[in-house]
């Protein structure tokens, strides 16, 4: 986690209207003063001091490598192709390693939970969502904050390392180089564009079927909420129960 605070002027920031509590517009010279390395600073920006940045990559390695540590096993370079069904109950999925069996199964799989859970009879309101990530080389401390430009998000993830977010096609040195004093010798790490899942009317949490065998995780801000998500579906999932504070988001069951 980076604490570091972020500054928004893109089309989301409501930079126009009042930016809410916690969340302060700031003028031309605050801006560059929080980031001097900006070529133009904007002639105000929202600051959300209490704003952190991670690097997802890096968080999905160490929680990966935690359960594995408390016992979890782990396949990777496999594909789910479907559920295990045994009487008409899931009792596990398909892979192309084979089934799995399990009392039951939890499907965080974004996208492919609409395929997955079709042959159910569960029609789930999810389409995909095109994002692009882009890792860099820079000097460290060139973008001091998570910064939301229009049409390019920036931050640095550790000392010398920039994740990007910005559409596809644009080049992401041009983009940096355009934000950014000091970026000349940048090098871009890795460019991939992924598929987020994007509910229609918000998080899909909770069973899927009436027995509770299968339940769904699939929520548009993956990263920044799955600690609490994954929480309060532990508690449902180990003590047969569900909560509260996912009561707005359960799927319709077939």
């Amino acid at each position: 986690m980076r604490w570091c605070g972020s500054l928004a002027w893109d089309e989301a920031s409501g930079v126009d209207g009042e930016p809410g509590e916690g969340r302060f517009l700031v003028g031309r010279d605050e801006v560059a003063a929080l980031e001097p390395a900006l070529r133009e600073p904007p002639e105000r920006a929202v600051h959300t001091p209490s704003d952190a940045g991670v690097d997802p990559t890096a968080v999905a390695e160490a929680l990966v490598a935690a359960a594995r540590a408390r016992g979890a096993k782990v396949r990777t370079g496999v594909r789910v192709t479907g559920l295990e069904v045994v009487n008409g109950r899931v009792a596990g999925v398909r892979s192309s390693a084979g089934a799995h069996r399990a009392a039951r199964v939890v499907l965080a799989a974004g996208t492919e939970v609409v395929r997955l859970c079709r042959p159910l009879g569960v029609a789930l309101p999810v389409v995909g969502s095109p994002a692009r990530g882009v890792r860099m080389a820079a000097p460290a401390g060139l973008v001091r904050s998570v910064v939301a430009a229009p049409g390019c998000e920036a931050r640095e993830v550790r000392d010398g390392t920039l994740r990007l977010t910005l559409p596809p096609g644009r080049d992401a040195g041009a983009a940096l180089r355009g934000l950014f004093r000091g970026a000349e010798e940048a090098v871009v790490l890795e460019d991939r564009v992924g598929n987020r899942p994007l509910p229609a009317d918000g998080p899909i949490v909770g069973p899927v079927t009436r027995d509770r065998a299968l339940w769904v995780a699939v929520l548009h801000p993956g990263v920044t909420l799955a600690p609490t998500v994954a929480r309060l579906l532990a508690e449902e999932v180990i003590g047969d129960r569900l909560v509260a504070e996912l009561a707005g988001c359960r799927p319709a069951l077939p």
